[in-house]
């Protein structure tokens, strides 16, 4: 079968199709990934990381397709094994948004772990409105019960981790590790600096504006998966 498809970007010019793009097959997907991760590695300066780590920040990179993230990855000497010892404990993991709650491989997880977002909860919204801040942020208010042991992962709202190393730092329980990679050129720099600094937690962030919420659900899924 074929038709017809007209290209604006060449001049109006009509080009024939033929035939349908045929679905990749499972053994052409395992082969696209690992040429994915064999070029990564590389291309990119990875020689900082130990091994379970460089698989993280692997999988970071090729959410994003920025390379240099590597360059800008801060993170706890503890992180990688604190994390991936609390999903193997069962950990809950909260979320800032529903974005990152969903881009979580739940066939990945290794023990029937809860992703919870209370973002768009109506306490939490009606929160916001009271308190005058964002629902990510007022969400977090809601965390004290669920914090102990927990894997937290930030990826999209700077106010939410400013308010989560807030509580923590007035003796709140401490999560056994937090992703903290809120993008942006507004407050995002100085809330994963503030990350940095308290240091009372395993952590991992990318210093800058880089981050977001795939890069954040990315790196759980490495943290989730003991394999490639």
């Amino acid at each position: 079968m074929s038709s017809e498809v007209t290209d604006p970007r060449t001049r109006g010019r009509r080009f024939k199709v033929v035939g349908a793009p045929q679905p990749l097959t499972d053994r052409a997907v395992d082969d696209s990934d690992a040429r994915s991760l064999h070029l990564i590695r590389a291309e990119c300066n990875l020689s900082r990381f130990r091994t379970f780590e460089e698989r993280v920040i692997v999988r970071m990179i090729e959410a994003s397709g920025i390379g240099e993230i590597a360059e800008d990855v801060v993170m706890s000497s503890s992180f990688a094994v604190q994390a991936r010892l609390a999903l193997l404990s069962s950990a809950t993991i909260l979320c800032d948004t529903n974005v990152v709650a969903a881009g979580i491989a739940q066939h990945k997880l290794p023990s029937e772990n809860t992703g919870v977002c209370k973002a768009d909860h109506e306490e939490c919204v009606q929160r916001a409105k009271d308190a005058g801040m964002s629902p990510e942020a007022a969400a977090v208010d809601f965390w004290h019960s669920s914090l102990k042991g927990c894997v937290v992962v930030i990826g999209s709202s700077a106010p939410a981790l400013r308010r989560l190393i807030e509580h923590l730092s007035r003796g709140w329980p401490k999560p056994a590790a937090i992703i903290g990679l809120p993008a942006g050129f507004g407050d995002a720099p100085d809330a994963k600096s503030e990350l940095v600094a308290y240091g009372e937690v395993p952590f991992l962030t990318i210093a800058g504006r880089k981050g977001g919420s795939v890069i954040a659900a990315a790196a759980l899924n490495a943290l989730a998966s003991i394999g490639e």
